[in-house]
């Protein structure tokens, strides 16, 4: 996905979350951003989807990119077709603004590394969502 998509997708995305939680239109400028990815893995490859995703925070430490952080699901509620609906594996970042999103993005899309850890990802998944909020101050 090019970077001026991507940035389109995360404003419209940005803009969704606010105006529902306000009532009112407000700018993403200035205001710290959540990003939630959540993985779906394939049947017996929860374990490599979160050990992949620990090697993409990795990568990104590389490349000078903040890290995030990776969570784990655990089996809480006991009730399997409960659980199959949760994601496998999150991955979240905060992010200061906007920009700071768009500069991340832009710094993951010239990256090869980054790419390829990107398919492999593929390979491991039934299921890929992203959601992105703000976060309210204090």
């Amino acid at each position: 996905m090019s970077t001026a998509l991507r940035l389109a997708l995360l404003i419209l995305l940005v803009a969704v979350a606010t105006r529902a939680s306000s009532g009112a239109p407000v700018t993403a400028a200035g205001k710290a951003l959540v990003v939630q990815n959540f993985y779906y893995a394939l049947p017996g490859k929860a374990d490599e989807v979160y050990l992949w995703r620990v090697h993409a925070s990795e990568v990104r430490a590389r490349l000078g990119l903040a890290v995030g952080r990776v969570l784990r699901r655990t089996p809480a509620s006991g009730n399997d077709a409960k659980d199959a609906e949760l994601p496998d594996v999150v991955w979240e970042c905060e992010y200061p603004s906007l920009e700071a999103r768009a500069a991340d993005l832009a710094r993951l899309d010239a990256s090869r590394e980054f790419d390829s850890v990107e398919a492999h990802m593929r390979t491991l998944i039934r299921r890929f969502r992203r959601a992105v909020f703000t976060v309210s101050p204090g």
